[in-house]
């Protein structure tokens, strides 16, 4: 009795193996492409590095994250940039390589910060170009206050700005996608602040 229990015992243990190996093998599934551009737009507004560190190929993205100066200062740009972004998807459609995101961005208009910023730190320069108080370190800390100044005030602003973007993405072998980020999405992410500097 026992030799035909351990038979079918192995019998049973060998039939829950296959079916856990066929799972593995035919479970993998593709993750949605608006899955993964909702990952990295939230990434974005809640600066989580460990997805992001991933985009940092993408000169705007590795701005972002990598700026040289105050990191208190730094962080609360950062804040200041995305607090007030929303992001809506409004359609996805995959092709054999790959799929096209449409999002609907939403964020304050940053678009006037560096007409601010420029004529402000002009101004600063001038006063005390020759002071022989301004040394570059000093000059250096002092526009990023007064980016920081610009950034925090625009962010107030109850005036918003929706942006339509599509993303594409191409199929990886990690049964996934790579986004590909360009600047007209940074662009509205970041609420037409690469648009007004250019």
């Amino acid at each position: 009795m026992s030799m035909k229990r351990g038979k079918i015992m192995k019998k049973l243990l060998s039939m829950l193996l296959i079916g856990l190996m066929s799972i593995s093998i035919f479970g993998c599934s593709f993750i949605k492409p608006e899955d993964k551009a909702t990952e990295f737009l939230n990434a974005v507004k809640t600066k989580n590095e460990d997805v992001l560190i991933g985009y940092t190929n993408n000169k705007y993205v590795n701005l972002l994250l990598h700026s040289t100066g105050d990191k208190n200062t730094l962080d609360e740009i950062y804040k200041n940039l995305f607090k007030n972004l929303s992001f809506k998807i409004t359609s996805v459609t995959e092709n054999k390589t790959g799929a096209v995101v449409k999002v609907d961005i939403t964020n304050v208009n940053f678009k006037k910060v560096f007409d601010n910023y420029e004529d402000k730190s002009y101004d600063y320069m001038i006063l005390n170009l020759y002071s022989g108080k301004l040394n570059k370190k000093k000059l250096n800390k002092k526009c990023l206050d007064i980016l920081a100044k610009e950034i925090s005030s625009a962010s107030k602003s109850k005036k918003k700005v929706t942006k339509s973007v599509k993303i594409n993405l191409t199929k990886n072998e990690n049964y996934s996608y790579d986004l590909n980020i360009d600047t007209k999405l940074m662009d509205a992410l970041m609420g037409g602040l690469i648009s007004g500097y250019q």
